[in-house]
């Protein structure tokens, strides 16, 4: 959707942490420096896939298989006919949009609370009121 997002180190978290830019309302110089721990190429557009943020791990048809090579994740693994993929969630309404994608080629195996099967059908609800 055009976001840019921001790999840094929170003093508050005491963790590497994303940050989505335009949600970002103030931020001050400090006079500090600061050694990342790792390799900062470890995670795909800066998202972390160590498990520090929520994950949602879903089960994909072959024609969905896509998805593991084009978002970051955190393993994969060969299912009955499938792919099994852990995959980081930075934003609900991503998670939403990637759902409703994919359809029925992509099933919930796993999930935080409100972001399984009960996100993708409020997001589907949602949209069908727009065309009534």
């Amino acid at each position: 959707d055009g976001f840019w997002y921001l790999t840094a180190y929170c003093r508050l978290a005491r963790a590497m942490r994303s940050f989505r830019l335009d949600r970002v309302r103030n931020a001050v110089a400090v006079d500090e420096s600061f050694s990342p721990p790792g390799d900062p190429e470890a995670s795909m557009d800066g998202i972390p896939v160590d498990g520090s943020i929520p994950e949602v791990v879903l089960d994909l048809d072959d024609s969905a298989r896509w998805v593991a090579e084009q978002y970051p994740n955190r393993g994969t693994e060969e299912v009955d006919g499938g792919l099994r993929v852990v995959i980081p969630v930075t934003a609900e309404r991503w998670l939403e949009r990637l759902l409703l994608r994919l359809g029925p080629a992509a099933r919930i195996v796993e999930a935080p609370k409100g972001q399984g099967d009960e996100l993708r059908h409020a997001a589907a609800i949602r949209i069908l009121a727009r065309y009534r």
